[in-house]
């Protein structure tokens, strides 16, 4: 861990069993190769799309790249479609201090939210040493 905090940021869809692939691709306006998916114990399907930048780039470069993915081919709000449970912007910060506080850029998130205003924010912070790696 070269800096003081690392992240991991992707965008987290939980939805219901019967929802398509292609209709979560469509949904997001990108392709199936950022898409992954994990099947939850209570039903359902948890697919997730990471911004695809290395622990050790900032939580803007994060956010924006996860951006860039998303919405490519999308022009308008998203309306929450009946296949979707929830929406949300999972932040990881990996720090080695003592304590951690994390300011979200409001610049970053505004596409986000433009395309998924109804979209929540988890941030889960998880202290390392610089023995872990």
């Amino acid at each position: 861990m070269s800096s003081e905090k690392e992240y991991s940021v992707g965008l987290k869809l939980i939805v219901k069993s019967d929802t398509k692939e292609s209709e979560i691709l469509k949904f997001l306006g990108i392709v199936n190769e950022y898409l992954e998916k994990v099947e939850l114990n209570e039903g359902g399907f948890l697919w997730s799309v990471d911004s695809g930048i290395e622990q050790s780039g900032s939580l803007d470069e994060h956010l924006s790249a996860l951006s860039l993915k998303l919405g490519k081919n999308l022009k308008a709000v998203q309306i929450k479609p009946v296949f979707l449970e929830k929406i949300y912007l999972s932040v990881g910060v990996f720090y080695k201090t003592y304590t951690c506080t994390t300011l979200l850029p409001p610049e970053s998130l505004v596409k986000l939210y433009s395309l998924f205003p109804y979209m929540e924010v988890e941030i889960c912070s998880y202290p390392t040493s610089d023995e872990e790696g």
